[in-house]
């Protein structure tokens, strides 16, 4: 028998198993993997490692965020990983000339919003499809890092930067308390904002919500531009943790950020996601490559398990939405 209860919002969830699993699914994964690994090396659930996983997830965390938002339009943005590190190079050639901290912050999250400014506009006003127009903004990008660089590495030397990066709040690390204001940021923007009603009517049914009156180049460009913001928020808090700024940061970001995204329960064809999921997600795929780092497993056959994570978790994502449309 097929039971269901309704929140306070009215929005149904289903109480049998595989609607459980469905609406709980990422909760359940990560305490679930928590404990076999807690089981399997004590020393997982130190301290001092729990805190070190929340210092590495929060620049993955912020961009995921970013990556929600698009993914929510059905949409894809490739220049989260280098659009990190060119922020990041852009921030520290200012910083080199004017050692300001504050200039630094401000550089490193305008150019994130101007990537996403112009990836909007590609979008939007020359109806390039969303994959074909980040992809080749990343190639841009990454040219451009090599430029502006000219390879060299600048080391970051002050106190906001320490604080920033490597200090503490209420015993809670710093980077990960501004991922989490972010995260309260954005639960707003998509629950009580336009932004947010407009990202999951245009995902679920684009040609629905042009039909009833949704600007969707506006809205879409704004989306892009939040998505670019949060890639330069990530980018401060990147190079505030390693206290410098060099042409190869940003690595495994994107891939990073488009796992927790998609584990978290954000639908890649759109219309379905929320930022508990992806936070859940975040701390997940976290988890996963702490675990990995702690029994030795080699950062290439790292990359090998999140990828297979990704084609789980888009095979389970493909099953609801064939489920639903029979």
């Amino acid at each position: 028998m097929r039971r269901s209860k309704a929140d306070m919002n009215g929005k149904t969830y289903d109480m049998n198993f595989s609607g459980i699993f469905r609406n709980y699914g990422p909760l359940i994964l990560l305490v679930l993997f928590v404990v076999a690994t807690s089981l399997i090396n004590p020393k997982f659930m130190s301290f001092s490692n729990l805190r070190n996983v929340l210092f590495q997830v929060s620049t993955v965390g912020v961009v995921a965020l970013g990556a929600m938002f698009v993914i929510l339009t059905a949409g894809i943005d490739f220049t989260a990983g280098v659009g990190v590190a060119f922020a990041g190079v852009c921030a520290g050639v200012v910083f080199g000339i004017t050692r300001s901290a504050a200039v630094l912050i401000l550089t490193a999250v305008g150019i994130g919003l101007l990537i996403g400014a112009i990836n909007g506009l590609i979008i939007t006003r020359l109806r390039i499809q969303p994959f074909i127009a980040t992809l080749a903004m990343m190639s841009v990008i990454q040219g451009l890092i090599y430029v502006v660089s000219e390879g060299k590495i600048v080391f970051l030397t002050s106190p906001v930067v320490d604080f920033i990066g490597k200090g503490n709040m209420a015993g809670i690390p710093t980077p990960f308390v501004i991922f989490l204001v972010m995260s309260a940021i954005s639960y707003v923007i998509l629950n009580r904002t336009k932004i947010g009603i407009y990202a999951y009517a245009m995902g679920g049914n684009e040609e629905g919500a042009r039909l009833a009156g949704v600007d969707l180049k506006r809205y879409k460009l704004y989306i892009y531009m939040l998505a670019g913001l949060m890639t330069g928020i990530s980018a401060v808090i990147m190079i505030c943790r390693i206290s410098m700024v060099a042409p190869n940061i940003g690595g495994n970001i994107l891939l990073d950020a488009i796992a927790s995204t998609i584990i978290g329960g954000t639908s890649i064809s759109g219309g379905k996601g929320t930022v508990g999921g992806t936070l859940v997600g975040v701390l997940l795929i976290g988890m996963i490559s702490n675990a990995l780092n702690i029994i030795n497993v080699p950062a290439v056959w790292q990359d090998v398990v999140k990828g297979l994570i990704i084609i789980v978790a888009l095979y389970f994502d493909v099953i609801v939405v064939n489920r639903k449309k029979k």
